[in-house]
């Protein structure tokens, strides 16, 4: 059953914020990011009828990183294959990693859901440490390509005498002060 299971919500029961707390989990646990990680989650799922596709695979995403949070020891990160079974054993045509990396994830965390990663998968932030997992891998990944613009737009303003910013343009703006 466990690889056709893409949301269970009122199997045994409805889950809410008691059902994930501090007793049931057997490692580092902080209550406060636990209480505001699952409402976000809750409250984005309450608020979230529409019949729109991304929607409603946000949704089922959700709904099965809580069930893999309860089904499964709370350290464990959920890897994007085994995600990726599961969102689309309901589906006509099968979305891609890249659809789910950017309207799935992504597009979730731009609501302010909190969603933890690594380079093993995702899971639902119940401590300080998942939390440093995502920050970890954004580390990684934002800070070089920040290195590599500043060492691009350093090469042109030295090219032309400083006659030309590739970061003047206003749409620039933020990452201009960013590496100022």
């Amino acid at each position: 059953m466990k690889p056709k299971i893409t949301t269970i919500n009122i199997f045994p029961r409805k889950l809410t914020l008691n059902d994930f707390d501090e007793s049931n989990f057997q490692q580092t646990f902080d209550k406060r990011i636990s209480d505001v990680s699952f409402q976000r989650i809750f409250d984005f799922i309450e608020k979230s009828n529409s019949s729109d596709l991304q929607i409603s695979d946000q949704v089922a995403f959700l709904n099965l990183l809580i069930w893999l949070q309860r089904a499964n020891p709370k350290s464990v990160y959920i890897s994007t294959k085994e995600i990726m079974r599961h969102l689309n054993s309901t589906r006509e045509k099968p979305m891609n990693e890249e659809y789910f990396r950017s309207k799935i994830i992504g597009n979730l965390r731009d609501k302010g859901i909190l969603i933890s990663s690594s380079n093993t998968g995702y899971k639902i932030p119940t401590s300080k440490r998942d939390l440093e997992s995502f920050l970890k891998h954004g580390n990684r990944v934002i800070l070089p390509m920040l290195n590599r613009i500043k060492q691009a737009r350093n090469a042109i303003k030295l090219a032309t005498l400083n006659e030309l910013d590739i970061l003047e343009d206003e749409k620039y703006k933020e990452l201009k002060n960013l590496l100022e």
